[in-house]
């Protein structure tokens, strides 16, 4: 285990908060045994900041991830994201915390194999009660936006990796989240594909002064994404550095 080096508390007004974490802990039980998913860890990301989670397999990033996306709960400690507390959030409130204020980018992209692309990013503005007409004109800027005008109507199966990957970029973008979250958004892509699809990404982050928080293992990845790099090991943040 790498030395535990001691973080002075990244300085940023609370006013400017994307993202405050608190005493956060996650543990699980495995037969009768507990596992320690995060220890008591502190986390402050401002408004517009770019932020990776570096860290190997286990170290906690994803599922501080899915702390931070409402998509799990913590054991104890607080979160609070774009000014809201996730603690006390009622289900509705969560439903459309995760649709307005949230996105999210995964891996494996998680398209719709029987929808085309257009359709695939149309679905959040579904969810969201967007009327038809609103919605499909957003959802041709989204995919103009990530160089895909031309594939509106192809199915997932019909799109190299790196156009999917920048389908699932368009449908966490389209509700103009303040918050974007990215599970190893270039884990699938080869090294020319992954540079581009993320290319296209900070585009749209720097036009929108969204906040990213990315997780990776890959530290090239990191350096090109964030302007600041946090490693976590067994569950606690360990160092804390400026790309």
């Amino acid at each position: 285990m790498p030395p535990i080096v001691p973080i002075s508390e990244h300085t940023i007004k609370t006013s400017e908060l994307a993202v405050e974490a608190r005493g956060l802990t996650k543990t699980y039980d495995a037969g009768g045994s507990t596992i320690w998913a995060l220890r008591s860890l502190d986390l402050r990301i401002g408004r517009g900041e770019r932020v990776a989670l570096l860290g190997k397999s286990g170290s906690g990033k994803s599922t501080l991830l899915n702390l931070l996306g409402g998509l799990d709960q913590p054991t104890s400690g607080t979160i609070r994201v774009a000014g809201a507390d996730l603690h006390a959030m009622r289900p509705d409130a969560m439903a459309r915390f995760r649709l307005e204020t949230v996105g999210m980018i995964f891996q494996a992209y998680n398209l719709i194999d029987s929808r085309t692309a257009l359709e695939n990013v149309e679905l959040p503005m579904i969810f969201a009660g967007r009327g038809k007409r609103a919605r499909r004109a957003r959802a041709r800027d989204a995919l103009a936006e990530v160089g895909l005008s031309d594939r509106l109507s192809h199915r997932p199966n019909q799109l190299s990796g790196g156009e999917r990957q920048r389908v699932a970029i368009a449908r966490a973008l389209v509700n103009r989240p303040s918050v974007l979250l990215a599970d190893e958004p270039t884990g699938n892509l080869d090294s020319t594909t992954a540079r581009e699809v993320l290319d296209h990404l900070l585009d749209h982050l720097t036009q929108n002064k969204t906040t990213l928080i990315v997780v990776t293992h890959d530290k090239d990845l990191a350096d090109l994404a964030a302007a600041r790099i946090v490693r976590l090991h067994d569950g606690q943040i360990v160092s804390e550095d400026e790309s």
